[in-house]
């Protein structure tokens, strides 16, 4: 046969359906997104993505987001900080610097990792552990955990969340 099928989690909202791309690893589904994601902003804001120059509207661009990021990458950074130094014994006088994650170190880390999604104060929603993919390292773009209070929970924090500042060019 020249085709497959697949069976992908859809999230249904009102009369429209965002359906991420997904992964699956040992039996549990991740989803993909990023701040820039046209499907992902719909579905968190309401409203389409627009870049243009003066719109702030329209945009996942946001406090939580990056919060998001940053603990991601701590991860990430920790996790290959333990891979690189795991023989190393505690007696060693010399501190070894540590190394930004990036995606290409993918084969010396484990695939699934854990962090900790942002409290929400305004839902009364405190932090939650959450598995994430190590892919994406270094980039804006995160695997994640698809289950609906995880997704409720993101969407919750980004709509309570400030905007970011657009940077201006120069």
């Amino acid at each position: 046969m020249d085709f497959t099928l697949e069976t992908h989690l859809v999230v249904k909202y009102g009369d429209q359906t965002w359906a991420p791309t997904q992964v699956t690893v040992d039996d549990v589904i991740y989803f993909q997104f990023g701040k820039w994601d046209r499907g992902f902003v719909k579905w968190v804001t309401g409203k389409s993505l627009d870049l243009r120059k003066d719109k702030t509207a329209g945009s996942a661009d946001c406090s939580f987001l990056d919060q998001l990021i940053a603990r991601r990458q701590t991860a990430c950074d920790d996790a290959l900080d333990a891979a690189l130094h795991h023989d190393d014994d505690d007696s060693s006088q010399v501190k070894k610097r540590r190394r930004r994650a990036k995606s290409c170190d993918d084969h010396l880390v484990p695939k699934v990792l854990n962090m900790s999604l942002p409290p929400v104060p305004e839902e009364d929603l405190p932090e939650k552990l959450v598995r994430i993919l190590f892919d994406g390292a270094g980039t804006a773009s995160i695997y994640m955990e698809m289950h609906q209070d995880i997704l409720y929970h993101l969407k919750k924090g980004i709509q309570h969340s400030s905007k970011s500042e657009r940077r201006k060019k120069e």
